[in-house]
């Protein structure tokens, strides 16, 4: 087997991170802290054994004609028939009444009905009126009274105060992400001597994951304001502060004077007679059915429609000789009867085929020699001569899978390379191959051993994948 110089770049202690383009191919299901890479497998082959044909089967029909005897039968000329004979339609005369007019329905409006009324009606309540009962000096020069001389006076007019307080407010802290928990591959740097034709595609990549970043922020928050005062916003200065609104009340002074006598004068209400009309019976409407209208008319209908009846001629029948195969034998329950139809219970039927195998218990074997069959389609007898075919066995060696580059598989991390080359080079050792010295370096013996040991285990190389550290026993 043709030896390759697989590229195990993973085994290098320490790879740089190279920031490119992510191979479409990657692990959807990767997980963080472990890496892939691409590994070769080689093509697989299977042995397998089948029997090949080196002679066919011989097959010789041997015919011979089957011995023929004469016989008479009664046979059917010409079968019964039914003629049917048409009969002409049978009509009768009736009279029945049609519609010509159905009925109706008319609709009358009779108008609401009114009368007249009088109505007397108030124009002017009654109404009260104060007037003086003694002058004295409190009336003016018409002998008015000034009622308002003695009335009190506004001397301050009702108002409101404002109280303004300073908002109260409280400062809060709050943590708020930024960047949310992810994860992100990275690539690390191997050596070009990787079986893909193209550098690129031997670079290893790794899953990590990227912690949440959040930033702090402080924020003040009002408290609200003390019972009795509502929050309000300072328009000159843009603050918020809480104000009370306190209603105060007028004030009011009273004149000195002397008080006017005063009675109640009550001024009647004033009425007039006014015409107006009322419904006695409210507007309706009468509905009036006009009954329909029919005639009388005289048809013909179809009493019996035309038809048929039928005539039975009987069927013809004559004696013919037949050509049949020698010693055919009818099945039971059936017989010919002296005039040479084919009964059943010696009670004449219908005429049955003569040449219907299912008539005879041997239609198969009658008039052939023995180990012979009647073909029906050549009107021969016939028997096969065979010979069966000869196979011999061969065994061969056949692709089973096409081998080639994988898609991205888990294999070791860079940091876990140096404590596995010492396990693994004792484990190839056990199992017969030599990696040179147990000296936990990576030389040419032990890459060489451990590409054997894949190639003969049909196993990926070109890595430190799983499959094979499993298969070396090294956990």
């Amino acid at each position: 087997m043709k030896t390759l110089n697989l590229a195990i770049a993973i085994l290098v202690l320490a790879f740089p991170f190279i920031v490119g383009a992510q191979p479409q191919n990657l692990p959807v299901d990767g997980q963080a802290g472990k890496c892939y890479a691409q590994c070769y497998i080689q093509d697989q082959y299977e042995i397998l054994t089948e029997q090949v044909k080196v002679k066919d089967e011989t097959v010789v029909v041997d015919v011979t004609p089957p011995t023929i005897e004469t016989i008479q039968k009664r046979v059917l000329l010409r079968p019964a028939v039914t003629k049917r004979i048409p009969t002409p339609p049978v009509y009768e005369t009736i009279s029945e009444q049609v519609l010509i007019e159905p009925e109706q329905k008319e609709y009358k409006i009779i108008p609401a009905k009114y009368e007249s009324y009088t109505e007397r009606i108030e124009i002017k309540p009654e109404s009260k009126r104060i007037i003086l009962a003694a002058p004295n000096r409190s009336m003016d020069a018409k002998g008015m009274s000034l009622v308002s001389a003695a009335l009190p006076y506004l001397t301050t007019p009702a108002s409101y105060s404002i109280e303004r307080i300073p908002m109260e407010y409280d400062t809060e802290t709050e943590e708020i992400l930024v960047r949310p928990e992810s994860k992100k591959w990275i690539q690390y740097a191997v050596d070009k001597s990787c079986l893909h034709q193209d550098p690129e595609e031997c670079k290893l990549w790794g899953l990590v994951e990227m912690p949440a970043e959040y930033q702090t922020i402080t924020r003040r928050k009002a408290k609200g304001c003390p019972t009795g005062y509502l929050p309000s916003r300072n328009s000159e200065e843009g603050k918020e502060e809480c104000v009370k609104i306190s209603k105060v009340a007028a004030t009011y002074s009273k004149p000195k004077v002397t008080e006017p006598q005063f009675i109640e004068e009550v001024i009647p209400a004033e009425y007039m007679t006014v015409t107006k009309k009322r419904e006695v019976s409210p507007a309706s409407v009468e509905e009036i059915i006009i009954p329909a209208k029919y005639k009388t008319i005289t048809k013909q209908v179809l009493k019996e429609p035309a038809g048929y009846k039928e005539e039975t001629v009987p069927a013809e029948y004559g004696m013919v000789e037949f050509s049949v195969r020698k010693n055919l034998q009818l099945k039971e329950g059936l017989t010919f009867s002296p005039s040479g139809i084919l009964s059943t219970a010696n009670l004449e039927v219908a005429p049955i085929d003569m040449d219907t195998p299912s008539s005879y218990t041997n239609w198969e074997e009658a008039g052939c020699p023995t180990g012979y069959l009647f073909d029906e389609a050549d009107n021969a007898c016939k028997r096969i001569l065979s010979t069966p075919a000869e196979y011999r066995t061969i065994t061969k060696r056949v692709l089973k899978e096409k081998g080639g580059f994988t898609d991205f598989r888990e294999v070791l991390c860079p940091g876990k390379v140096s404590n596995a080359v010492q396990k693994i080079q004792k484990a190839l050792k056990e199992k017969g191959y030599n990696p040179g010295p147990i000296d936990n370096i990576m030389g040419p013996k032990t890459r060489a051993a451990l590409t054997k040991f894949q190639e003969e285990n049909s196993l990926p190389y070109g890595n430190l994948n799983l499959e094979t550290l499993t298969a070396l026993g090294i956990q």
